[in-house]
């Protein structure tokens, strides 16, 4: 059993510094599986810590590496959290969520995360909520993990200096669209790069 000193709590400006799968003297596992996301239940052994905390708290992360900082921004069932600074994958940085994918993502596609879970972007249809692009592609039921912000790098783009758009499908277009919502994706500051400010513009009839 892992003791008390072990587990390098550290309590400053309202952050958490912790190690997940850590047996408690309670016998509970702290962090149980490890994601915050999945502490949706208080009454769960090793999870009510985390469940119980206000919005705004942060948790260091010890077991990843690099150590993640994920953020609280909401509470009880259903809560969201963000991970800070903490690159998947790839060269990509920035803030980045976790969801459940509504239906088959692939990656680099522009989503809406809504009640946990998420659902391709469409200018047309399904423009309304919180939007990030896929880090990579994910099967329906599964954990997705999704920039909201910062530059993603992709070297199969082949992009022109300007704006980037939401088009239909989750795929995003150069070309400011004639109809439907006007979503502004970004801006392409290379050709295989784009700097993510999601913004709701303007709806086209």
């Amino acid at each position: 059993m892992t003791s008390i000193e072990e587990l390098g709590f550290e309590l400053e400006r309202r952050s958490i510094l912790f190690h997940r799968d850590t047996t408690m003297p309670d016998n509970s596992q702290l962090g149980y599986v490890g994601d915050p996301n999945a502490c949706i239940n208080g009454a769960t052994p090793g999870q009510t810590l985390l469940f119980n905390s206000p919005p705004g708290t942060r948790f260091l992360d010890k077991s990843k590496t690099p150590m993640e900082r994920w953020i609280k921004v909401v509470t009880g069932p259903g809560a969201l959290w963000v991970i800070e600074n903490a690159p998947p994958e790839g060269t990509s940085s920035g803030v980045f969520v976790e969801a459940t994918a509504g239906e088959t993502l692939g990656g680099n596609r522009i989503v809406i995360v809504y009640n946990g879970s998420a659902m391709y972007a469409d200018k047309d249809t399904n423009y309304t909520g919180l939007f990030g692009m896929t880090l990579g592609a994910a099967n329906i039921a599964t954990t997705a993990r999704i920039r909201i912000n910062s530059i993603i790098e992709e070297p199969t783009w082949s992009l022109s200096q300007g704006f980037v758009f939401l088009g239909n499908n989750g795929l995003f277009t150069q070309t400011k669209p004639t109809t439907g919502m006007v979503i502004l994706v970004g801006t392409a500051v290379s050709p295989t790069k784009i700097e993510l400010n999601f913004q709701q513009l303007y709806k086209r009839y």
